[in-house]
């Protein structure tokens, strides 16, 4: 693929992930045997043409020793920097990588998505689609464009559709990422640091940080209702559940 198609894939990329499609990344390793993977990474938050995007809390911390054993992990990549974050959302562990890790990432949009339910609609009172899609056990996200110009995809967990189509709850799945990916302006700086190591590193080898311990982050949990939109969230080991502002909201169901 030259630049010029390299460009345009991701000038379409954007939109499509707003639109709701499944994200997917297609990785090639650098070093050692050569092989491929992928993962869909189903939470994502964009500013902008720029986004993170990660799996779930599913890889296991063996091989990390630097941390407490037996949490659960996640690899965050984004479409603007070389860099890579591997997180611990329950212990609040990060740790940064070059991307430099890998010959090829490629990010795939799959599926065709459909809006359901939105805040900004006429008809936002009709929840029988809403409801057809709970019956049926259809796959379903949750798309919030903030005030603050951040837009985000995350899969809801919960959705509860009153039978008498008066209303409905609906719970985004318990998330989070490190604070420091919203700041994006910011990661020039640590990508030219990495960049300024491996120059200094002859053979196989690529920048990282330690495991940085007690860091913040941001959680992704939301709660959904006609009426409102409330962020789920812990402060000092006590449940808050604060009223969001947006500019809209938007129930996805991709098939």
């Amino acid at each position: 693929m030259n630049m010029n198609e390299y460009r345009l894939k991701q000038a379409e990329l954007v939109p499509r992930i707003a639109r709701g499609e499944d994200l997917h990344v297609v990785l090639e390793n650098r070093y050692g045997r050569p092989y491929v993977e992928s993962y869909g990474l189903t939470n994502i938050f964009m500013k902008d043409d720029c986004f993170w995007a990660k799996f779930r809390n599913v890889h296991a911390s063996v091989g990390h020793q630097e941390i407490e054993q037996g949490q659960s992990l996640s690899y965050a990549y984004n479409n603007y920097c070389d860099l890579v974050c591997l997180s611990g959302f329950d212990k609040r562990v990060v740790r940064y990588y070059s991307a430099e890790a890998y010959t090829r990432m490629e990010f795939v949009t799959k599926g065709e998505p459909r809006t359901v339910w939105h805040s900004g609609r006429a008809n936002s009172n009709d929840l029988s689609g809403l409801f057809q899609c709970v019956n049926s056990a259809v796959k379903l996200k949750a798309k919030i464009v903030s005030q603050d110009g951040y837009i985000y995809i995350m899969p809801l967990h919960t959705v509860e559709v009153y039978q008498d189509l008066s209303g409905f709850v609906a719970y985004t799945e318990y998330d989070g990422y490190p604070e420091y990916l919203r700041h994006m302006h910011e990661h020039a700086e640590l990508q030219a640091k990495f960049a300024a190591v491996r120059a200094s590193k002859p053979g196989d080898y690529y920048a990282n940080t330690a495991f940085l311990t007690g860091m913040e982050f941001f959680t992704t949990h939301f709660i959904l209702t006609a009426e409102h939109l409330k962020h789920r969230h812990l402060v000092n080991a006590e449940w808050q559940n604060q009223d969001v502002p947006a500019q809209s909201v938007e129930i996805i169901a991709c098939d």
